[in-house]
């Protein structure tokens, strides 16, 4: 057995057709210990989670969690990446216990190309059932009448008292213009495109369902090419075939089709949304792809979800700097953004490394050991703030405090931040379980009568937060989203060390209006920490 086979194990047993066994129950510290799962935890212990270090129920959160949430992950940090890297050509390495990835990643993100290839049918049905022309005026002098009398020509040029000569006009419909010629060059982009990619022999082949996609592709657009009902238009754009996207001529095609549609010159929506097409397709940089690029999609492993999660936060407080107007630069390749406040320039760097003059580097911040926080926020070679968001699957907090005190030691950072997408928990994360202890310890302060304790524990147990009486409220926080530990000593003699701030910040990819708004305060709270670091 694979780690697959332990990843369908774990989803049987919480399947409610087959084991139907609780998520709680599942992760339990004791389940494994069960003698009719003695084989399960063999399997367990024989695989690479447990090779690379996670917990049970590390491996049993992530594989129950909703596979939507990681998608959603995943498509805000793609999304995020296409909106502020600099160039087609910029993408995002990211290493992994599995590997290197690239995002973007056509080949690996294979779905992005299916549903440009899908909008593009519609768009291209859209458009010959209603396409774009305009007219060619031609001109005609002859002895007979060919279109329309131009009188005022016709007069000046006849040398007796009755003309013997008549000047015409006629116009005549064309439907070569640039906006349909860019039709036909999609279909020969995305033909060309997944032909080369069949023919590639990658370092780690298509799967059989990339390449599925990649023949529908050309066989469809194939079809499209040699059965355009508009024959002028196809013979007109053969001149265009071949040439990179960021021709000048086909640059030249793209202004004077927007041109068009911006002076209302063309009365199809279809036309827009193919300019739009267009700009999207640039983005996937697709001519690029090569043998070496990675073919598996990063999300393919759990055991990657760690790696994700680190990079969505560094793009979203990239966002978040966007967003507020101080973001000077960011640098997808070299993993770092600045920032100005006040006029001083902050860098925030992603896996930065900080070596040890001892061990060959330059002893700047690394004092006795080789370290490299998720993200390190630096005024020259001033650290103001480490952070670490290494523990999507860790539900445990006491590792990570421990590895966040080790930084601030070894960096001589005053203040530090460890990153989490459930913690510090809220009222609707606690179990029953926990949740029976918490209102045991407030009500046993509270209330005298055993009985009546009993009764509020049983009755409030099981409610949601916004079911709670006010006075619950006030104690269980809803959205709490961060924890601060403060160190700040005045006497001669401190025990720790001065100054120092530890916290706890939640940051959850879910899309819930309560976890954007802890994301925002999360992020609002990283940036004050770290600009309130300077002249201090």
């Amino acid at each position: 057995m694979n780690e697959k086979d332990l990843e369908q194990i774990i989803k049987n047993l919480n399947d409610k057709n087959l084991g139907n066994i609780k998520l709680d129950s599942i992760k339990a510290d004791f389940f494994l210990e069960q003698p009719e799962y003695s084989d399960l935890k063999k399997l367990f212990k024989n695989s690479k989670y447990n090779d690379y270090g996670w917990k049970w129920h590390q491996l049993v959160r992530v594989v129950l969690e909703d596979p939507e949430i990681k998608k959603n992950m995943y498509d805000r940090l793609l999304s995020l990446i296409l909106k502020h890297r600099k160039s087609f050509e910029d993408y995002f390495e990211l290493k992994t216990e599995e590997g290197t990835y690239w995002i973007p990643n056509t080949v690996a993100d294979m779905n992005r190309l299916e549903i440009l290839y899908n909008d593009y049918l519609k768009m291209h049905k859209d458009i010959t059932n209603y396409i774009h022309f305009n007219y060619i005026t031609t001109r005609h002098s002859g002895n007979y009448v060919k279109g329309k009398i131009d009188w005022l020509r016709t007069i000046r040029s006849s040398y007796s008292e009755y003309p013997l000569s008549f000047s015409t006009s006629s116009k005549k419909i064309n439907f070569v213009t640039s906006e349909n010629i860019l039709l036909i060059l999609c279909a020969e982009w995305m033909f060309r495109e997944s032909l080369r990619l069949l023919q590639i022999e990658f370092k780690e082949p298509l799967t059989d369902h990339n390449r599925n996609i990649l023949h529908k592709i050309n066989a469809r657009m194939k079809f499209i090419l040699k059965g355009f009902p508009f024959g002028e238009v196809l013979d007109h754009s053969k001149k265009f075939f071949g040439l990179p996207y960021d021709d000048p001529k086909i640059k030249s095609l793209v202004q004077e089709s927007w041109n068009n549609v911006k002076q209302n010159m063309i009365h199809n929506p279809g036309y827009r949304n193919l300019l739009v097409w267009i700009e999207r397709f640039r983005e996937l940089n697709i001519s690029n792809i090569s043998s070496d690029v990675p073919t598996r999609h990063i999300l393919d492993s759990l055991k990657n979800i760690d790696t994700v999660y680190e990079a969505w936060i560094f793009l979203e407080f990239v966002e978040f700097l966007y967003e507020r107007g101080v973001l000077l630069d960011f640098c997808l390749k070299e993993k770092n953004c600045t920032f100005l406040h006040n006029d001083n320039m902050i860098t925030f760097w992603y896996e930065k490394g900080f070596v040890p003059l001892e061990q060959g580097g330059d002893g700047e911040n690394a004092w006795i050991a080789v370290h490299t926080p998720d993200f390190t926020a630096m005024l020259d070679k001033e650290i103001l703030g480490v952070f670490d968001a290494k523990n999507y699957s860790q539900s445990s907090i006491s590792d990570p405090i421990n590895k966040m005190l080790a930084y601030m030691s070894n960096l001589d950072a005053s203040f530090g931040a460890l990153l989490f997408p459930y913690h510090p928990e809220n009222w609707d994360d606690f179990g029953i379980d926990k949740r029976k202890n918490k209102l045991r310890d407030y009500y046993s302060k509270n209330l005298i009568d055993k009985n009546t304790l009993n009764e509020q524990i049983k009755k409030f147990s099981k409610a949601n937060w916004n079911e709670l009486p006010e006075e619950l409220k006030k104690i269980f926080p809803f959205e709490n989203h961060v924890k601060e530990f403060k160190n700040i000593r005045e006497d001669e003699n401190p025990k720790y060390h001065l100054n120092q701030t530890l916290c706890l910040l939640r940051m959850s990819p879910i899309s819930s209006d309560s976890a954007i708004r802890m994301k925002r305060n999360s992020l609002e709270h990283m940036y004050n920490s770290i600009v309130s670091k300077i002249n201090t």
